[in-house]
């Protein structure tokens, strides 16, 4: 299959702001944000990595606030200048040293290329039509013996109907894909000790209310109803500490696998990556309790 990217890097470009939004002091504060802290932290944790890389960095919050936790080296890539400019300033607040290279993902430096402990992706993989492509890709970023995290938004569930029916033309540029396709790829693609798992209870925070919604005019009415009880919604999964993922309503969910070393055999799969580890990144061991 032919690889066609869904959206565009004109698309992303018009997305991002021309000032990054929240600086430094930026820490995991919604339900959405600390499910994926949670995750995000676990697996590093699990890696003790020298290095860690985002892919799809363009205007994160996540690279910067690994740079603060973490003592690894900090690289990202994204194809969207605005978005490198964006991310880059962030990381200069943080102090540690880092690498920002504005590159497609499918023609990145060779210096690049199997250099990196822990690389992960956040809501990017949907994005593209052939799937064994991309992650074959991502795959190649990762150094051997290192780790490959993709989270991904549940649209397989209540959630992609819900984007499907409120802003149809936001939801072409997505890929339906389910845990199963991922945890299959990776598989199929060599890599060993892959786990998939569900992240969160619920939410009502993944479609993007105010892009292109369907009935404009009912927007102004609908979303700060939605926004309303989104809030209330977080505040009762927050306070209850929910995380129990199901395949029907979980917001994301996230596929992790490691690269093996040279005639290295396939191993049995991997347990959920813990949350409590210790190792050189031990400052993310108090994201849990934080969350």
């Amino acid at each position: 299959m032919a690889q066609r990217a869904l959206t565009s890097q004109p698309h992303w470009d018009g997305l991002y702001r021309q000032e990054p939004g929240e600086q430094i002091s930026w820490r995991p504060r919604s339900y959405n944000q600390r499910i994926i802290a949670r995750a995000l932290a676990a697996c590093v944790r699990l890696s003790h990595p020298a290095s860690i890389l985002e892919v799809g960095c363009g205007d994160s919050l996540w690279l910067p606030w690994l740079a603060a936790l973490s003592t690894a080296t900090i690289t990202g890539l994204d194809y969207s200048p605005r978005g490198c400019r964006l991310v880059e300033r962030r990381l200069d607040q943080v102090g540690r040293p880092h690498r920002v290279i504005c590159a497609d993902l499918f023609s990145v430096p060779d210096e690049v290329v199997g250099r990196h402990d822990f690389a992960y992706s956040l809501g990017l993989i949907e994005h593209f039509t052939d799937l064994d492509h991309v992650i074959g890709r991502l795959k190649c970023l990762v150094a051997p013996g290192g780790r490959l995290l993709s989270v991904v938004p549940n649209l397989a569930s209540i959630h992609g109907e819900m984007t499907r029916i409120w802003q149809p033309h936001h939801h072409r540029g997505h890929r339906r894909l389910t845990m199963a396709e991922v945890r299959n790829a990776y598989n199929l693609l060599g890599l060993i000790d892959v786990e998939a798992w569900y992240i969160g209870t619920f939410s009502l925070d993944i479609p993007a209310w105010e892009t292109a919604p369907r009935w404009p005019r009912a927007a102004r009415v609908i979303i700060p109803m939605v926004r309303f009880a989104n809030a209330a919604c977080d505040r009762l999964l927050i306070a209850l500490n929910s995380d129990c993922g199901t395949s029907g309503l979980s917001p994301f969910f996230c596929v992790l696998g490691r690269v093996p070393h040279s005639h290295q055999p396939a191993a049995a799969p991997a347990s959920r990556p813990s949350v409590a580890a210790d190792g050189p990144n031990s400052r993310l061991d108090s994201i849990h309790a934080e969350t």
